[in-house]
Protein backbone atom coordinates (compact mmCIF):
# COMPACT_ATOMS: atom_id res chain seq x y z
CA UNK A 1 0.00 0.00 0.00
CA UNK A 2 1.44 3.75 -0.63
CA UNK A 3 0.92 5.94 1.90
CA UNK A 4 1.17 9.69 1.85
CA UNK A 5 4.35 8.87 3.87
CA UNK A 6 5.92 6.55 1.63
CA UNK A 7 4.86 8.68 -1.53
CA UNK A 8 6.95 11.68 0.16
CA UNK A 9 10.17 9.54 0.66
CA UNK A 10 9.79 7.86 -3.05
CA UNK A 11 10.00 10.80 -4.51
CA UNK A 12 12.74 12.51 -2.32
CA UNK A 13 14.33 9.46 -2.80
CA UNK A 14 14.33 9.76 -6.83
CA UNK A 15 14.69 13.64 -6.97
CA UNK A 16 18.06 12.63 -4.50
CA UNK A 17 19.41 9.67 -7.15
CA UNK A 18 18.08 12.04 -10.48
CA UNK A 19 20.98 14.77 -8.68
CA UNK A 20 23.66 12.73 -7.26
CA UNK A 21 23.71 9.28 -9.30
CA UNK A 22 24.27 7.48 -5.96
CA UNK A 23 22.04 4.80 -4.06
CA UNK A 24 20.13 7.04 -1.22
CA UNK A 25 20.11 6.40 2.60
CA UNK A 26 18.10 7.31 5.00
CA UNK A 27 20.80 9.59 6.36
CA UNK A 28 20.67 11.96 3.45
CA UNK A 29 16.87 11.87 3.29
CA UNK A 30 16.38 13.12 6.68
CA UNK A 31 18.89 15.61 6.89
CA UNK A 32 18.56 17.62 3.26
CA UNK A 33 14.90 16.94 2.94
CA UNK A 34 13.81 17.50 6.52
CA UNK A 35 11.71 14.56 6.64
CA UNK A 36 9.62 14.69 9.66
CA UNK A 37 10.78 10.87 10.48
CA UNK A 38 13.12 9.34 12.45
CA UNK A 39 16.32 7.40 10.37
CA UNK A 40 14.41 4.08 11.95
CA UNK A 41 11.01 4.80 10.01
CA UNK A 42 12.78 6.02 7.03
CA UNK A 43 14.87 3.07 6.75
CA UNK A 44 11.54 0.73 7.34
CA UNK A 45 9.57 2.21 4.86
CA UNK A 46 12.24 2.38 2.21
CA UNK A 47 12.25 -1.26 2.46
CA UNK A 48 8.50 -1.26 1.93
CA UNK A 49 9.02 0.38 -1.06
CA UNK A 50 11.59 -2.17 -1.95
CA UNK A 51 9.25 -4.87 -1.74
CA UNK A 52 6.62 -3.33 -3.53
CA UNK A 53 9.01 -2.92 -6.12
CA UNK A 54 9.37 0.37 -6.60
CA UNK A 55 13.06 0.96 -5.03
CA UNK A 56 16.09 -1.65 -5.21
CA UNK A 57 18.98 -2.23 -3.15
CA UNK A 58 22.81 -2.19 -4.73
CA UNK A 59 25.66 -4.52 -4.37
CA UNK A 60 27.80 -1.30 -3.23
CA UNK A 61 25.67 0.79 -0.76
CA UNK A 62 23.13 -0.13 1.82
CA UNK A 63 20.91 2.67 -0.02
CA UNK A 64 18.54 2.42 -2.31
CA UNK A 65 18.22 3.64 -6.34
CA UNK A 66 14.57 3.74 -8.14
CA UNK A 67 13.62 0.67 -10.10
CA UNK A 68 11.86 0.88 -13.54
CA UNK A 69 8.74 0.82 -11.84
CA UNK A 70 9.50 3.07 -9.64
CA UNK A 71 10.58 5.68 -11.92
CA UNK A 72 7.17 5.06 -14.19
CA UNK A 73 5.64 5.98 -11.02
CA UNK A 74 7.18 9.04 -10.30
CA UNK A 75 6.80 10.32 -13.49
CA UNK A 76 2.98 9.64 -13.61
CA UNK A 77 2.13 10.36 -10.54
CA UNK A 78 4.67 12.52 -8.26
CA UNK A 79 5.84 15.59 -10.83
CA UNK A 80 3.88 18.22 -11.84
CA UNK A 81 5.61 19.83 -15.40
CA UNK A 82 6.07 23.53 -15.45
CA UNK A 83 7.10 26.17 -17.74
CA UNK A 84 8.65 27.96 -14.65
CA UNK A 85 11.32 24.89 -14.61
CA UNK A 86 12.58 26.37 -17.91
CA UNK A 87 12.08 29.92 -17.50
CA UNK A 88 15.71 30.55 -18.31
CA UNK A 89 15.60 29.00 -21.54
CA UNK A 90 12.60 29.55 -23.29
CA UNK A 91 13.82 32.78 -25.09
CA UNK A 92 16.44 30.76 -26.86
CA UNK A 93 13.70 28.59 -28.52
CA UNK A 94 11.38 30.81 -29.12
CA UNK A 95 14.35 33.12 -31.14
CA UNK A 96 14.48 29.76 -33.44
CA UNK A 97 10.64 29.88 -34.03
CA UNK A 98 10.36 32.98 -34.64
CA UNK A 99 12.93 33.59 -37.73
CA UNK A 100 11.64 35.43 -40.53
CA UNK A 101 11.28 33.47 -43.73
CA UNK A 102 12.08 30.61 -42.10
CA UNK A 103 12.23 26.20 -43.80
CA UNK A 104 10.82 24.13 -41.61
CA UNK A 105 13.74 21.39 -41.14
CA UNK A 106 16.04 24.30 -40.68
CA UNK A 107 13.85 24.99 -37.43
CA UNK A 108 13.64 21.71 -36.01
CA UNK A 109 16.95 20.92 -36.57
CA UNK A 110 18.24 24.01 -34.87
CA UNK A 111 15.71 22.79 -31.91
CA UNK A 112 17.10 19.45 -32.22
CA UNK A 113 20.63 21.07 -31.29
CA UNK A 114 19.77 23.57 -28.38
CA UNK A 115 17.72 20.98 -26.63
CA UNK A 116 20.56 18.40 -26.72
CA UNK A 117 22.44 21.43 -25.68
CA UNK A 118 20.23 22.19 -22.62
CA UNK A 119 19.06 18.80 -21.74
CA UNK A 120 23.13 17.58 -22.12
CA UNK A 121 21.38 14.37 -23.66
CA UNK A 122 20.84 12.72 -26.96
CA UNK A 123 18.01 14.29 -28.97
CA UNK A 124 16.12 12.77 -31.85
CA UNK A 125 13.71 14.05 -34.44
CA UNK A 126 11.72 12.05 -36.45
CA UNK A 127 9.70 13.03 -38.90
CA UNK A 128 6.74 11.60 -41.54
CA UNK A 129 7.21 8.79 -43.64
CA UNK A 130 6.92 9.44 -47.27
CA UNK A 131 3.83 7.38 -47.02
CA UNK A 132 2.27 10.01 -45.36
CA UNK A 133 3.97 12.77 -47.23
CA UNK A 134 2.63 14.47 -49.89
CA UNK A 135 3.53 16.79 -52.86
CA UNK A 136 1.90 20.20 -52.43
CA UNK A 137 3.99 23.03 -55.13
CA UNK A 138 6.25 22.68 -57.88
CA UNK A 139 7.93 25.84 -58.35
CA UNK A 140 10.96 26.27 -61.36
CA UNK A 141 12.67 29.62 -62.38
CA UNK A 142 15.52 30.62 -64.43
CA UNK A 143 18.74 31.83 -62.79
CA UNK A 144 20.91 32.03 -65.68
CA UNK A 145 20.78 31.48 -68.80
CA UNK A 146 21.26 27.86 -69.07
CA UNK A 147 20.34 27.33 -65.40
CA UNK A 148 16.81 27.16 -63.97
CA UNK A 149 16.06 26.42 -60.06
CA UNK A 150 13.35 23.37 -59.42
CA UNK A 151 11.80 23.80 -55.66
CA UNK A 152 9.65 21.16 -54.53
CA UNK A 153 7.35 21.76 -51.67
CA UNK A 154 5.51 19.16 -49.26
CA UNK A 155 2.55 19.13 -46.87
CA UNK A 156 4.97 18.26 -44.04
CA UNK A 157 7.34 21.08 -44.89
CA UNK A 158 10.01 19.63 -46.15
CA UNK A 159 11.39 21.48 -49.52
CA UNK A 160 14.22 20.79 -51.61
CA UNK A 161 15.92 22.51 -54.57
CA UNK A 162 17.73 21.41 -57.20
CA UNK A 163 19.57 23.45 -60.28
CA UNK A 164 18.96 22.36 -63.53
CA UNK A 165 21.04 22.73 -66.29
CA UNK A 166 18.69 23.34 -69.45
CA UNK A 167 18.97 23.60 -73.16
CA UNK A 168 19.92 26.59 -74.50
CA UNK A 169 17.61 28.68 -75.38
CA UNK A 170 14.97 27.71 -73.23
CA UNK A 171 12.02 30.20 -72.94
CA UNK A 172 9.90 30.93 -69.41
CA UNK A 173 7.00 29.13 -71.68
CA UNK A 174 8.52 26.48 -71.26
CA UNK A 175 9.45 26.20 -67.90
CA UNK A 176 5.90 27.44 -66.92
CA UNK A 177 5.01 24.15 -69.16
CA UNK A 178 6.99 21.88 -67.20
CA UNK A 179 5.74 23.51 -63.66
CA UNK A 180 2.02 23.13 -64.67
CA UNK A 181 2.46 19.79 -65.66
CA UNK A 182 4.03 19.00 -62.45
CA UNK A 183 1.78 20.53 -60.13
CA UNK A 184 -1.58 18.89 -62.35
CA UNK A 185 -0.25 15.35 -62.09
CA UNK A 186 1.67 15.10 -58.67
CA UNK A 187 -0.57 17.50 -56.30
CA UNK A 188 -1.05 15.63 -53.12
CA UNK A 189 0.66 12.38 -54.53
CA UNK A 190 2.52 10.46 -51.78
CA UNK A 191 6.00 10.78 -52.11
CA UNK A 192 6.41 7.07 -52.48
CA UNK A 193 3.75 7.12 -55.42
CA UNK A 194 5.86 10.18 -57.04
CA UNK A 195 8.59 8.76 -59.21
CA UNK A 196 5.90 5.18 -60.53
CA UNK A 197 3.23 8.00 -61.66
CA UNK A 198 6.12 10.02 -63.40
CA UNK A 199 7.70 7.09 -65.56
CA UNK A 200 4.10 6.28 -66.30
CA UNK A 201 1.94 8.84 -66.87
CA UNK A 202 3.80 12.18 -67.05
CA UNK A 203 6.97 11.27 -69.14
CA UNK A 204 4.63 10.20 -72.30
CA UNK A 205 2.46 13.25 -72.30
CA UNK A 206 5.03 15.80 -71.48
CA UNK A 207 7.46 15.39 -73.66
CA UNK A 208 5.42 15.95 -76.48
CA UNK A 209 5.06 19.21 -75.29
CA UNK A 210 8.45 19.94 -74.19
CA UNK A 211 10.90 18.26 -76.52
CA UNK A 212 14.33 18.83 -73.84
CA UNK A 213 12.01 17.73 -70.93
CA UNK A 214 14.57 15.03 -69.98
CA UNK A 215 17.30 17.74 -68.73
CA UNK A 216 14.36 18.87 -66.08
CA UNK A 217 13.80 14.55 -65.23
CA UNK A 218 16.94 13.87 -63.54
CA UNK A 219 16.72 17.13 -61.57
CA UNK A 220 12.90 15.56 -60.53
CA UNK A 221 14.53 11.99 -59.48
CA UNK A 222 17.14 13.30 -57.94
CA UNK A 223 14.92 15.63 -55.08
CA UNK A 224 12.56 12.83 -54.61
CA UNK A 225 15.53 10.50 -53.58
CA UNK A 226 16.34 12.99 -50.91
CA UNK A 227 12.51 13.73 -49.86
CA UNK A 228 11.03 10.10 -49.45
CA UNK A 229 13.89 9.52 -46.68
CA UNK A 230 12.45 9.83 -43.66
CA UNK A 231 13.07 13.34 -41.85
CA UNK A 232 15.58 12.14 -38.77
CA UNK A 233 18.08 14.71 -36.78
CA UNK A 234 20.49 13.84 -34.15
CA UNK A 235 22.23 15.78 -31.66
CA UNK A 236 23.77 15.26 -28.58
CA UNK A 237 25.43 11.92 -28.74
CA UNK A 238 28.68 13.35 -27.30
CA UNK A 239 27.07 14.01 -23.84
CA UNK A 240 27.26 10.08 -23.42
CA UNK A 241 31.18 10.54 -22.24
CA UNK A 242 31.91 11.24 -18.51
CA UNK A 243 27.98 10.37 -17.78
CA UNK A 244 28.50 7.90 -14.29
CA UNK A 245 25.25 6.04 -16.36
CA UNK A 246 27.27 4.99 -19.08
CA UNK A 247 30.44 3.53 -17.62
CA UNK A 248 29.67 0.21 -19.06
CA UNK A 249 31.09 0.47 -22.78
CA UNK A 250 29.03 -2.55 -23.75
CA UNK A 251 25.72 -0.38 -22.92
CA UNK A 252 27.35 2.58 -24.96
CA UNK A 253 27.85 0.25 -27.49
CA UNK A 254 24.22 -1.15 -27.21
CA UNK A 255 22.97 2.50 -26.95
CA UNK A 256 24.86 3.39 -30.42
CA UNK A 257 23.38 0.57 -32.18
CA UNK A 258 20.16 1.56 -31.39
CA UNK A 259 20.88 4.96 -32.63
CA UNK A 260 21.98 4.12 -36.08
CA UNK A 261 19.31 1.10 -36.57
CA UNK A 262 16.28 3.55 -38.40
CA UNK A 263 13.73 0.71 -37.97
CA UNK A 264 14.52 0.73 -34.01
CA UNK A 265 14.62 3.96 -33.83
CA UNK A 266 11.44 4.67 -35.67
CA UNK A 267 9.62 2.73 -32.93
CA UNK A 268 9.92 5.74 -30.90
CA UNK A 269 7.36 7.48 -33.37
CA UNK A 270 3.81 7.83 -32.86
CA UNK A 271 0.89 9.74 -34.58
CA UNK A 272 -0.93 10.29 -30.91
CA UNK A 273 -0.19 13.69 -29.52
CA UNK A 274 1.35 14.51 -26.37
CA UNK A 275 4.38 12.85 -24.10
CA UNK A 276 5.23 9.65 -22.72
CA UNK A 277 7.88 7.74 -21.27
CA UNK A 278 9.31 4.89 -23.48
CA UNK A 279 11.63 2.36 -21.39
CA UNK A 280 13.73 -0.32 -22.66
CA UNK A 281 10.73 -2.90 -21.91
CA UNK A 282 9.02 -0.95 -24.13
CA UNK A 283 10.47 -1.30 -27.35
CA UNK A 284 13.48 -3.62 -28.75
CA UNK A 285 17.37 -2.29 -28.78
CA UNK A 286 16.85 0.32 -26.17
CA UNK A 287 19.70 -0.53 -23.26
CA UNK A 288 18.08 -1.29 -19.92
CA UNK A 289 20.06 1.71 -18.71
CA UNK A 290 17.81 4.21 -20.74
CA UNK A 291 14.96 5.98 -21.25
CA UNK A 292 13.56 8.23 -24.05
CA UNK A 293 10.98 10.96 -23.02
CA UNK A 294 8.89 11.71 -26.68
CA UNK A 295 6.82 14.36 -27.61
CA UNK A 296 4.74 14.18 -30.72
CA UNK A 297 3.42 17.19 -32.06
CA UNK A 298 1.57 18.46 -35.42
CA UNK A 299 3.44 20.31 -37.45
CA UNK A 300 2.69 24.00 -38.68
CA UNK A 301 2.38 22.55 -42.36
CA UNK A 302 0.61 19.42 -41.32
CA UNK A 303 1.33 15.83 -40.47
CA UNK A 304 3.36 14.90 -36.91
CA UNK A 305 6.65 14.91 -36.17
CA UNK A 306 8.36 13.68 -32.88
CA UNK A 307 10.98 14.88 -30.74
CA UNK A 308 12.91 12.53 -28.45
CA UNK A 309 14.99 12.84 -25.63
CA UNK A 310 17.34 9.49 -24.80
CA UNK A 311 19.41 9.52 -21.70
CA UNK A 312 19.93 7.73 -18.62
CA UNK A 313 16.73 6.38 -16.51
CA UNK A 314 17.93 8.54 -14.08
CA UNK A 315 16.68 11.68 -15.94
CA UNK A 316 15.52 15.30 -14.92
CA UNK A 317 11.92 14.41 -16.08
CA UNK A 318 10.56 17.60 -15.05
CA UNK A 319 12.63 19.21 -17.08
CA UNK A 320 12.67 16.99 -20.13
CA UNK A 321 8.88 16.85 -19.98
CA UNK A 322 8.57 20.68 -19.81
CA UNK A 323 10.74 21.65 -22.29
CA UNK A 324 9.16 18.92 -24.95
CA UNK A 325 6.14 20.52 -24.21
CA UNK A 326 7.22 24.22 -24.90
CA UNK A 327 8.60 23.37 -27.50
CA UNK A 328 5.47 21.54 -28.79
CA UNK A 329 3.65 24.61 -28.26
CA UNK A 330 5.40 27.10 -29.87
CA UNK A 331 7.09 25.01 -32.80
CA UNK A 332 3.36 25.14 -34.32
CA UNK A 333 1.97 28.03 -33.06
CA UNK A 334 4.60 30.67 -33.63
Amino acid sequence: MLTERRLLLLKAIVDEFILSAQPVGSKILTQKYALPFSSATVRNEMAKLEQLGLLEKTHTSSGRVPSRDGYRYYVDYLIEPTQTSIANEWREFERIFQQKNRMLQDVIEQTVQLTAKKMKHIVVFLGASSQANRIVQFKMFPVSHNQAALVIVTEQGQTDTRFVIVPEPFTLHELDLVVKFFNQYLHHVPLNQVLDKIDKELVPLISTYVPNYEFYHQALVDCFATLTTQQVYYSGQANVIGVPDFSDLEKVKQLFDFLEDNQAVTQLKTNKIGTRIVMSDDIQGLPDTCVAVTATMRLPLGGHGTFAIIGPTRMDYVHAISLLQFIAQHIVHE
